[in-house]
């Protein structure tokens, strides 16, 4: 029994410091395929207007930060809130964001959000003056 309650709280205090820690900063150019399932933070800039699902509960958009272009997928309550707080960004918009790399040779890389508030707006283009 104390042995299940031992390694019971060892579990939670690993998944407590695993939650705690920062993303890693890292260039899209520099990513690998060994660096699968890791929690990483891209800066760039939006490439393309977001794809938001039929019902809402898929968005994907690409970011390059010089060094490389990728794609950037957000699905469900992720999703939902994105689009209910306006947070969508538009092309052309400066991002940082933090979530989980997938890399697979059916998908490519995508970095996978895991909360609405780890996209962070920077800079929003102005919209250009009607002529």
């Amino acid at each position: 029994m104390a042995a299940v309650l031992l390694a019971s709280i060892g579990l939670l205090a690993l998944y407590l410091t695993a939650r705690a820690q920062q993303a890693a900063p890292v260039r899209i150019g520099d990513i690998t395929p060994l660096m699968g399932f890791a929690n990483v933070t891209v800066t760039g800039r939006v490439t393309r207007t977001p794809f938001v699902g039929e019902a809402g509960d898929y968005v994907m958009f690409r970011v390059d930060d010089g060094s490389g272009e990728l794609r950037i997928a957000a699905h469900d309550a992720v999703a939902e809130a994105l689009i209910a707080r306006n947070q969508l960004p538009v092309a052309g918009s400066d991002i940082r964001l933090s979530g989980e790399l997938s890399i697979s040779a059916r998908r490519g890389t995508r970095l996978y959000l895991r909360d609405a508030a780890d996209l962070v707006l920077t800079a929003i283009p102005s919209p250009t003056a009607p002529p």
